[in-house]
């Protein structure tokens, strides 16, 4: 994957370790923010479920935003504390909403599946942000170190997710995953695999 970027972000020196392809190009700009209207992809019950998603935790705390952060494989909720701008990752969103589907949790994953599929045919982007309200839903390109989203994805898998998800959008899919060997691992971190402490 070439990524092209005004930023750095935590999965980025994953390039050195699988090579650069140029027919896999992401253009990723902090600069990169664009509204849509959620009526004109989703049903009224659907726009519900992600403004709920969104705004579940405003109720019980006006001190925190939620946004949604839609990766290649699945949907966070991103809560912002507004007294230090700190980032809290919850990546269990059954629990949170599976209310809203009678407590029936397939019929909920179901929905949160076609959500995001459909968000990122209609975005045409491999992650982004999802913000803001009923009539004005924003959508940006994160710093996702900044998310503290390598707490919950390693850098080395979000950047296979990044890459064939770009492959999928642009007409390449191939859902294989390239796997790195426990050694390989090893010796990225500066490890001598035969006497087990750094070179």
């Amino acid at each position: 994957m070439y990524i092209i970027s005004n930023f750095y972000d935590y999965y980025d020196s994953m390039a050195y370790v699988y090579g650069v392809d140029k027919t896999i190009t992401f253009n990723r700009s902090s600069d990169f923010y664009k509204n849509i209207n959620l009526s004109d992809v989703f049903s009224k019950s659907l726009q519900n479920v992600i403004y709920r998603f969104v705004y579940i935790n405003r109720s019980i705390n006006q001190n925190s935003q939620g946004r949604l952060l839609i990766m290649p494989d699945t949907i966070y909720r991103i809560h912002e504390n507004l007294n230090d701008n700190t980032y809290t990752v919850n990546p269990s969103m059954s629990k949170t909403l599976r209310w809203l589907f009678n407590n029936n949790v397939s019929e909920l994953n179901a929905n949160m599946e076609y959500i995001r599929t459909t968000l990122q045919k209609h975005i045409q982007l491999p992650y982004f942000l999802l913000s803001g309200t009923h009539d004005n839903i924003t959508v940006t390109i994160p710093k996702l170190y900044e998310l503290g989203i390598q707490d919950v994805i390693p850098a080395d898998v979000c950047y296979q997710l990044i890459e064939m998800q770009l492959s999928k959008l642009l007409g390449n899919h191939d859902d294989k995953l390239v796997t790195i060997s426990n050694d390989d691992r090893v010796i990225q971190h500066g490890f001598d695999l035969k006497k087990s402490f750094r070179k």
